[in-house]
């Protein structure tokens, strides 16, 4: 099954209606089980938590990265912004050099 998962979110290259936190849950919790089980000798368990968690890595690791370039649609609208934002500081900084230029105070460097 969480092959079939994994295989779904490649092809699509998209996340949409499902949870990632129900993921990290059972990933850390494979961590654990790939610690304990060699403690209490289920050796077969064991290297079954070793497919299950570099599934659900893998999976997380596809999500945000997915995420992420969904995500690059606003790319531009935060370029934007930071323009907007730059320009802004660049004319407030001319402003207060004016201010000062105004009084007798010296200008601090």
């Amino acid at each position: 099954m969480l092959w079939l998962n994994l295989q779904r979110l490649m092809a699509d290259k998209e996340v949409k209606g499902f949870d990632y936190r129900v993921v990290i849950l059972t990933t850390a919790w494979g961590f654990w089980n790939l610690f304990y089980y060699p403690m209490v000798g289920h050796m077969f368990s064991f290297y079954a938590g070793i497919g299950v968690v570099a599934m659900n890595s893998t999976w997380l690791w596809l999500v945000w990265r997915y995420s992420r370039q969904r995500s690059g649609v606003d790319k531009e609208k935060w370029r934007r912004i930071y323009a907007k934002a730059k320009i802004n500081r660049e004319s407030y900084h001319e402003a207060t050099l004016e201010e000062y230029a105004l009084t007798d105070r010296p200008l601090e460097k």
